[in-house]
């Protein structure tokens, strides 16, 4: 795991630091992320990864996990997965839908790091849409982050989560922003193989 966000934990945003391309003490670089959930949670990059271009890196895995009991946050299970090829790409340009492998998400047609979709900034990073509707803010598919709630009314079920990490793992996708129809997450993790060894202290993930 090179990279980790945790829903609840406010500061700092969870994109601005996986866009980070320098250390900065002020962020939570570390060695190696850990798998927890709970109050001690916290985001996470490893240092190593921000030798992106040295790596060679093959696979980018984005995995969901959940706490299965809220009284036992060590109770985790992994709830959703999703890989890209990341050979020759930056550490922002390997989630497009021609890269996209091992998952049966066929019509899904936005791909968003950064959170643009149609020229729009939607605030929901690492998306993955079928379709969204940027007026009345709210879309249908596999997968969002979403950092802060702008004008999006139905966001204030999840204010105590921001960010809230919503996923849907139907072959069709959900209405996201349904409740009933999505499920939310508690830890966003990105894992990455690379075709040679990562520095000491990190360990690549297929």
């Amino acid at each position: 795991m090179v990279f980790k966000a945790a829903a609840g934990v406010t500061s700092p945003d969870p994109y601005h630091l996986w866009v980070s391309t320098q250390h900065d003490a002020s962020l939570p670089y570390s060695t190696r992320c850990q798998l927890d959930v709970g109050t001690q949670s916290t985001h996470c990059k490893t240092y190593g990864i921000l030798n992106w271009d040295k790596l060679n890196i093959s696979e980018v895995k984005i995995s969901l996990y959940s706490s299965l009991d809220a009284n036992d946050k060590e109770i985790i299970s992994k709830v959703f997965n999703v890989t890209f090829n990341a050979l020759n790409t930056t550490s922002v340009g390997w989630m497009t839908r021609s890269r996209l492998m091992f998952h049966d998400i066929d019509d899904a047609v936005s791909f968003s790091i950064d959170g643009y979709i149609d020229g729009v900034q939607t605030g929901n990073r690492f998306s993955i849409y079928e379709s969204y509707f940027v007026d009345e803010c709210y879309g249908g598919g596999w997968l969002a982050m979403i950092v802060n709630k702008d004008e999006c009314d139905w966001l204030d079920e999840y204010n105590e989560y921001l960010p809230v990490f919503l996923y849907s793992s139907e072959e069709n996708g959900a209405y996201l922003y349904y409740s009933a129809t999505a499920s939310r997450a508690d830890i966003f993790a990105l894992h990455v193989k690379t075709q040679i060894g990562m520095p000491t202290g990190h360990f690549p993930v297929a």
